[in-house]
């Protein structure tokens, strides 16, 4: 033990823990303020984490699949040694043989076929209720499925499928053994049958399909790491004997992909690394503000007893220890309340937050343990910082200035006797804000923090204007389509509306302005070169366009436009003369904007508007 030091630092500890039981309200507030800096933590690491959660969810779900990998068009054996390599953690077979052409799913591409469960399980095809078909007439599929087809969902529902293996159109009787939550609008669906079914849909296929019968199988699967997905693939494939760079036709090629979502390079999280910063300093300097202004107010009612402990012999470090374990003390209590309503708080915030992305759904989270930790040590740093002040205060106040300590400096006003007694309420509210201004400065920052961050996630919550969004995907109210226009199985030349139905729709009395857009499209058995249903670009504002295709290709797919959609157009070179474009001797380049509504100069499409 040094000189002069003394040893009563179990008397310190029992003192402080007096004091912290003396003072129940200071400890009430302080916990709640202490509660309140978690929650602001917990909530903004909650949001950010689960706005990346659902966005990547929601892609997968676009995708059709959370397996990082797939190698298509195996035979039964190929696809039983890939799936059981010992790379993939988890790996699942699938084989779809069918396109269901039923009328009442002509707005959708609809596929049948039989998956293992690890399969379905990781397509978002997780059972509601039934089981995975066993048996030749039996069939599982979502929801919106079942409402499309005007069936009950329940087990049991029957009706008669009607689809193409290869070329051949068939029916048959099939019953829903199972069913699992679907979604509306979507473009594709899925639905799964029995493997016996799917043998027997394969003995029909002949011409270009033959080589599936055998060849028909897929397998999916997931590694240990999604970095590099695509080397990992590669090398898979390596040892067992295939080719991954060969060609179609060449030795050793097979069909392998890595799911978009993997493949995609990672983002540039300096954005997002840039907010949450300024929002976590944002938080702990509020926090700081306000656990600081108790504490603070707690030594100055208490300074006579941190003097008198003085006078006894507690050293200046000693009272700082004291002060800073009371608040370490309330924070074993604050903070992991705080944390736990922080995450129920940042879940309650996620679908605000989310609305106001292209990813609207979103789910509810629990966050990885790292977040959990990196809320509480910052709600502990905010609290130890914040508790440093005031004991530096109660260390530093010599016993005699204790005795005489007030909690405000002494005015040179002169104060008025006498007035109206109306306004003696507001002066001596007034004079009470005047008697310790840095004590005021606290609070009016404090308050003024609170406001500020109130006002941030407002503007962040709310910012999106989504008339401003639609104005500039779009000009009308309603797109009218055709049923096979997200069909990719479909020739483009059948993706058309019927003009009997173009008719119907413009004599709606609701359609004030109706549109029309034309396109001429071949079917592809009629196509020589590939190009006579497109125009050839040979000059641009009079000069010649490039032969090099690479830079500008020539052949473009031309439009028409009747009056009222020529009416919707931006123009962003030029005007816009309707009677010229109808001779036929002009055309409009028509382009793209970005989110931001800047023009891409390429690629441009072209319309001679009608």
């Amino acid at each position: 033990m040094k000189l002069l030091e003394n040893n009563n630092q179990k008397f310190i500890k029992a003192l402080s823990k007096s004091c912290l039981k003396a003072d129940k309200r200071r400890n009430k507030i302080a916990v709640i303020a202490i509660m309140l800096t978690a929650v602001l933590f917990m909530a903004l690491t909650t949001v950010l984490k689960g706005a990346q959660i659902s966005e990547k969810n929601q892609k997968l779900r676009q995708v059709g699949t959370k397996l990082m990998v797939s190698v298509k068009n195996l035979t039964a054996k190929e696809a039983e040694q890939i799936a059981s390599a010992p790379e993939f953690t988890v790996s699942a077979v699938e084989r779809y043989a069918v396109n269901v052409i039923n009328p009442q799913l002509s707005n959708m591409q609809a596929v049948a076929g039989w998956a293992d469960e690890t399969s379905a399980k990781y397509s978002f095809m997780e059972l509601e209720q039934g089981h995975y078909p066993k048996k030749g007439h039996e069939l599982a599929c979502d929801t919106e499925v079942l409402r499309l087809l005007g069936l009950p969902c329940e087990i049991g529902s029957s009706f008669v499928m009607q689809y193409t293996a290869g070329d051949t159109v068939l029916e048959k009787q099939m019953t829903v053994c199972g069913f699992w939550k679907g979604m509306k609008y979507e473009q594709r669906a899925s639905l799964l049958v029995s493997q016996s079914f799917v043998n027997q849909a394969v003995e029909y296929y002949d011409g270009i399909y033959a080589p599936l019968k055998e060849a028909g199988y897929d397998v999916r699967g997931n590694f240990a790491h999604e970095k590099d997905a695509a080397k990992q693939l590669d090398r898979l494939l390596e040892r067992l004997g295939y080719d991954p760079k060969a060609e179609q036709g060449e030795k050793g090629f097979v069909i392998h992909h890595v799911n978009p979502v993997y493949a995609a390079p990672p983002e540039d999280p300096t954005e997002t690394f840039v907010m949450a910063g300024i929002g976590a300093l944002l938080i702990l300097f509020a926090g700081y503000l306000i656990i600081y202004n108790i504490f603070k107010i707690s030594i100055e009612k208490d300074i006579r007893l941190y003097g008198q402990l003085k006078t006894i012999g507690a050293s200046p470090k000693q009272l700082r220890y004291m002060v800073v374990r009371q608040g370490l003390l309330l924070s074993a209590a604050g903070i992991p309340a705080g944390l736990i309503l922080g995450w129920l708080l940042g879940n309650g915030l996620l679908p605000l937050v989310m609305s106001n992305t292209s990813f609207q759904e979103d789910m509810f989270i629990i966050p990885p343990a790292w977040v959990w930790l990196l809320s509480g040590m910052f709600t502990f740093l905010t609290v130890r910082i914040s508790c440093a002040m005031p004991g530096w205060i109660a260390g530093k106040i010599s016993p005699v200035e204790a005795l005489r300590y007030h909690g405000f400096s002494e005015s040179r006003k002169t104060s008025k006797k006498g007035g109206q007694s109306a306004h003696r309420i507001a002066a001596m509210a007034a004079s009470n804000l005047g008697r310790s201004k840095g004590k005021t400065a606290l609070v009016v920052l404090s308050m003024a923090f609170s406001a500020v961050l109130l006002n941030c996630t407002l503007n962040y919550s709310t910012s999106m204007d989504q008339e401003t969004f639609v104005r500039r995907e779009t000009t009308a109210d309603f797109d009218v389509r055709s049923a096979q226009y997200l069909k990719y199985s479909m020739e483009d030349y059948t993706k058309t509306v019927p003009k009997e139905a173009a008719g119907i729709l413009s004599k709606m009395d609701a359609a004030e302005r109706f549109g029309r857009i034309y396109c001429r499209m071949l079917p592809q058995n009629e196509l020589v070169s590939g190009y006579e249903d497109t125009g050839s670009v040979t000059r641009i504002n009079g000069k010649e366009t490039p032969d090099d295709i690479v830079e500008f290709d020539r052949a473009r797919m031309l439009y028409g436009m009747n009056r009222q959609a020529a009416e919707g157009l931006k123009i962003i070179e030029g005007s816009v003369d309707y009677e010229k474009l109808c001779s036929g001797n002009f055309v409009i380049a028509a382009g793209f904007l970005s989110d931001r509504g800047e023009y891409y100069d390429e690629p441009r499409n072209f319309m001679p508007v009608m």
